[in-house]
């Protein structure tokens, strides 16, 4: 899993791949699983308080 993190990050640095997918409206954020599971948590906090909130349930 590192070694495949690392190689995508590097492609998704790369200048001209920035450029084409900025091109498109996609903006690029890499890092590590580590941080990006920390991000997908605090979304999941964050957005299960909004919906609480808003009283808005699944039907």
């Amino acid at each position: 899993m590192r070694t495949m993190n690392t190689e995508i990050n590097r492609v998704l640095d790369a200048p001209d791949v920035r450029a084409n997918l900025a091109a498109r409206g996609i903006y690029v954020r890499t890092g590590t699983p580590e941080a990006f599971n920390t991000f997908l948590n605090s979304e999941r906090k964050k957005w299960a308080q909004v919906v609480k909130a808003s009283g808005a349930t699944a039907e």
